[in-house]
């Protein structure tokens, strides 16, 4: 039974934390009538409380929408003292803990479960607030790992604001989150988790605008339910120039209900004008708004009157990039997006600006790159400057497999031959949803795996997907249908042979396979970073309809009729080099490379 609150000791013969403790670990927080005694309504808990537990709140609140649990703020008297106590639920038998007091001091924290013995017990952190490292840890993946160094770093003493963190500091930071991906939200919930466990932890050292900033992107990456929008416009921004008759705004009444429009909305307004979706979206000031219109073809004139368009005086813009997310998955940039909230939240609007040729001064880096890599490919140039004996260039690549391949090119003046260096790849799988798929597979198999490729599809019942997977120790691949349930909470593993209707499937799958396996030949660190770059400008372009069949009676690697069912090979990725894949009827994947 619940120990009485009444029986508590008070804050007279016992500190509040201690007194705070005793009750927790007597109350039972699994019993959904106890719950409801104390349970602040859902409605009002986002606001209730001081600020640290409204932003404690926001925090746990990421959990649950992430369907990894639900939250519940309880407000109770210890002794004549008042305690919030913010309690999340897993999957399993355990929960997340944290108590405060009336002014929002965070007094302990811990797991709540049950002991050996199967009684109900707390287990309390050695440090309040250790506990959020299970919620938003600091290295679930490498662009959280990234964010939370640049915040450390931002924080020392020696960085150029101290220790505390600047707006600028924040912006910074905050581009680890965004990337460079084009997915159809700018950052996953365990990356805006992140965001808010900044917000939430003590030893942040936010400035009041730095926390106005961070706040604004929380709200705006945490939009899961897109306001209802109402009276969509769309129209050619102007018919002046070519550049303004090309342009074009779109508009949309945002419901009253609710905060104001965030990227699901943003999302919903691009989509349903443009059939596009918008990626990498951040806040913008006004000149830096102009700029990035400026850099797309605009006028000086005509950047301040788009951007003016936009949004009221007072209301906020924001900035990112255009995709067409094709049937095949892989997303095609179509140009810059930028969105206008009005100051009071009731009015969206949106400008598409379509992606222009790339400018002359492109040409000189793109033909050097052909002639010392025989590959020729659309090249951004991010930064030209002058070095001793030449130039160099600072170039990306986007290809429509995704991510950004970067490099820097050296040019002589004296006509030496050009020289490469920083190169730096994507992943070569989406990293958060192999580390998803990884972690499903370990669930239902029981050993850790590796996968390296997938294809599939959203349908009814959640996503589909068939997964190549090997030990990740390294062995033979195999492939499993994997279905993720609608909301992530389940899903099921089953082994998946392959019948005389999936050589299509076999086709698209070894595209990606092939794709993540080329890096592997130029991995060693003794290689140049030529070749690096060749065998990615090579690779991340290929299609399905790039990879050829083979002859079972002319196959470098061999194949079997009898037990495999289809082999592919992708030819010239690095020299005369070729990855072969080949896939058993019963489920089995080889992967190869041959010269």
């Amino acid at each position: 039974m619940p120990t009485p609150i009444s029986r508590v000791p008070t804050a007279s013969t016992a500190s509040l934390t201690s007194s705070a403790k005793s009750w927790a670990e007597g109350f039972n927080f699994g019993s959904a009538t106890a719950v409801r005694r104390l349970d602040v309504p859902r409605t009002q808990a986002p606001t209730t409380g001081p600020e640290a537990v409204q932003r404690a709140y926001a925090l746990y609140q990421s959990w649950e929408d992430n369907d990894l649990g639900s939250v519940r703020l309880l407000k109770t008297s210890v002794g004549t003292q008042t305690v919030y106590a913010l309690h999340t639920t897993t999957d399993g038998d355990d929960g997340y803990l944290e108590l405060f007091n009336a002014q929002g001091k965070l007094l302990s924290s811990g797991t709540t479960g049950f002991d050996p013995a199967g009684k109900r017990n707390v287990r309390w952190d050695a440090t309040p607030g250790a506990v959020r490292e299970q919620v938003a840890p600091k290295d679930r993946s490498p662009s959280i790992e990234a964010f939370f160094s640049s915040i450390d770093a931002a924080k020392k003493s020696t960085s150029a604001s101290g220790a505390t963190l600047t707006v600028q500091e924040l912006r910074d930071t905050t581009k680890n989150l965004v990337g460079e991906e084009l997915t159809t939200r700018s950052v996953d919930g365990f990356e805006n988790a992140a965001l808010l466990r900044v917000l939430a932890d003590a030893p942040s050292k936010l400035t009041s605008s730095s926390r106005g900033y961070g706040e604004q992107l929380a709200q705006l990456y945490g939009d899961s339910n897109p306001n209802s929008l109402s009276k969509l416009t769309r129209r050619a921004l102007g018919t002046g120039s070519a550049w303004t008759k090309k342009a074009e705004l779109a508009g949309a009444a945002v419901s009253a209900a609710g905060a104001p429009p965030g990227m699901a909305a943003m999302t919903s307004l691009s989509q349903r004008t443009w059939n596009q979706l918008p990626a990498q979206v951040v806040p913008l000031t006004r000149t830096e708004a102009q700029k990035v219109l400026r850099d797309a073809g605009a006028s000086s004139a005509e950047a301040k009157a788009a951007v003016d368009a936009l949004a009221d005086a007072k209301g906020t813009v924001y900035g990112g990039r255009s995709f067409e997310q094709g049937l095949d998955w892989v997303p095609k940039t179509k140009g810059v997006v930028l969105f206008g909230v009005s100051a009071d939240g009731r009015a969206l609007k949106a400008l598409n600006v379509p992606s222009v040729s790339a400018a002359p001064a492109g040409a000189v880096p793109r033909e050097v790159i052909k002639g010392l890599l025989g590959v020729d490919r659309e090249v951004e140039i991010a930064g030209r400057q002058a070095v001793a004996g030449g130039e160099r260039f600072d170039l990306r690549w986007r290809p429509p497999s995704g991510g950004v391949i970067e490099a820097k090119l050296t040019v002589p003046a004296n006509g030496d031959e050009a020289t490469l260096s920083g190169v730096t790849l994507p992943p070569p799988l989406e990293p958060m949803l192999a580390q998803n798929l990884e972690g499903r597979l370990k669930t239902v198999l029981g050993t850790d795996r590796k996968v390296i490729g997938w294809v599939g599809r959203d349908d009814a019942q959640g996503v589909a997907l068939v997964v190549a997977h090997q030990p990740a120790g390294g062995g033979a691949a195999t492939l499993s249908t994997v279905r993720i349930a609608m909301g992530g909470a389940s899903a099921s593993v089953t082994p998946r042979p392959l019948g005389t209707g999936d050589v299509a499937l076999a086709r698209d799958l070894a595209a990606v396979i092939a794709r993540g396996y080329a890096p592997t030949l130029v991995s060693d660190p003794s290689i140049e970073p030529a070749a690096k770059l060749e065998v990615a400008l090579r690779t991340a372009w290929v299609q399905p309809g790039d990879l050829e069949a083979t002859d079972p009676l002319d196959s470098a690697v061999g194949f079997d009729p009898a037990t495999e069912r289809a082999q592919f090979m992708l030819g010239s990725v690095w020299g005369d080099n070729a990855v072969f894949v080949t896939f058993g009827k019963n489920g089995s994947v080889r992967v190869e490379d041959f010269n």
